[in-house]
C-alpha cells in the first residue's frame, strides 16, 4: 500500500450523478448510515463507524468529479473522546485503529467497481494502479 495516503479516488464508467447514486447505495449496502448528502454538489457523507476493536469511530467523506472521467474521491476522518479527532490515512502501526480504519477503506473502495484505483497524499497523486 501507499504509505500515508489520505485519499482513494475511483475512477468509473458511470456518468456524474449516476456515479454518486450508485455509491450512496453502496455504501448503505455496506452498513454505512448516510448523514449528510447534497446530490447538487455530489457529495456524501456518513454516519460515524465503529473502527473494529477500539474505541474510535470514523466517517467517510465522498465527493464525485466530473471531467473526461468521473472518479470518485474517498476520504475520511475519524475521533475518541481522549485522542481528538484525526484524518483517516495510510500509516501507524500494524493494529492502530488509523491503520485498522484504512484498511477498511481500501477494501471498501476496491470492491467498489471502477476502471482504476488511485492514492493521494496532500493533493498529489502518490501512484496509479490500474485494475
Amino acid at each position: 500500500m501507499i504509505k500515508q495516503a489520505d485519499m482513494i479516488l475511483l475512477t468509473v464508467d458511470d456518468p456524474p450523478k449516476k456515479a454518486y447514486k450508485n455509491f450512496a447505495e453502496y455504501l448503505s449496502d455496506n452498513g454505512f448510515a448516510l448523514e449528510s448528502t447534497n446530490k447538487n454538489l455530489l457529495f456524501i457523507k456518513t454516519d460515524n463507524r465503529q473502527i473494529a476493536k477500539s474505541n474510535y469511530t470514523y466517517h467517510i467523506n465522498a465527493k464525485i468529479k466530473s471531467g473526461d472521467k468521473t472518479i470518485i474521491q474517498i476520504s475520511g476522518e475519524g475521533e475518541n473522546l481522549v485522542g481528538g479527532n484525526f484524518d483517516i490515512e495510510n500509516r501507524g502501526a500494524y493494529k492502530s485503529a488509523l491503520k485498522a480504519a484504512w484498511k477498511e477503506f481500501n477494501k471498501l473502495a476496491k470492491s467498489y467497481p471502477h476502471k482504476k484505483i488511485m492514492y493521494k497524499r496532500n493533493w498529489s497523486i502518490i501512484k496509479i494502479f490500474n485494475l
